[in-house]
């Protein structure tokens, strides 16, 4: 397995098949690797080692993205089958 690390050992990407340009191969299943949040762990000293400072950044960061048009949809077909919901339970009651 190949892994490409910052300056500072975060893991920014890896390779199981194949190499990154400027990695380097380590000892390691892909397995090892955490999903989806990599870049918050460091490789030291043959080790992935998480720094939870970082995790929570890289999720404070994505949980603050702009809705994607899909998503925006999605939240707003959820409200509409709510208030269908809500009429229909007037309805009956």
């Amino acid at each position: 397995m190949f892994l490409k690390l910052d300056e500072d050992n975060y893991i920014e990407g890896y390779a199981v098949i194949g190499g990154i340009e400027g990695a380097i191969e380590v000892n390691l299943d892909e397995a090892d690797i955490p999903y989806p949040h990599c870049q918050a762990y460091q490789y030291i000293d043959g080790q992935i080692i998480l720094d939870e400072n970082k995790l929570n950044e890289i999720i404070e960061a994505e949980n603050n993205q702009p809705l994607s048009e899909t998503e925006e949809l999605k939240q707003r077909v959820a409200q509409l089958e709510e208030m269908v919901q809500a009429l229909l339970n007037e309805k009956q009651s």
